[in-house]
């Protein structure tokens, strides 16, 4: 098996060689797959995330932003999709539900 002529994407298996097929996602699309797959996220595909527990989520966040811990720019993009949300369960106490809820125009 002359393995010091293999290219990438190449191996051997039994002796066979083996071309791997040609990667045909971007980076873009492999990175979100990251965001979304269950081997990645450890979330059920099939259980569905309520209202309530966005709202949840959303408290959580802006109770540890009023006490200084600044979310990431991916969590004021989640939420900018969110407004139903924020709509629905306002915390009227929090200045951090106030800036994002700001937002929204």
């Amino acid at each position: 098996m002359p393995y010091s002529d293999l290219r990438i994407g190449e191996s051997y298996y039994a002796g066979e060689l083996i071309s791997s097929s040609v990667q045909k996602w971007i980076e873009a699309d492999k990175l979100a797959l990251l965001d979304w797959h269950p081997m990645f996220t450890s979330r059920c595909p099939n259980c569905e995330v309520t209202i309530a527990d966005q709202a949840d989520y959303v408290a959580r966040i802006c109770g540890a932003w009023d006490f200084g811990i600044i979310p990431t720019p991916e969590t004021f993009l989640l939420f900018s999709t969110w407004r139903e949300v924020f709509d629905g369960f306002p915390l009227l106490h929090s200045p951090a539900y106030a800036a994002f809820r700001s937002g929204f125009g």
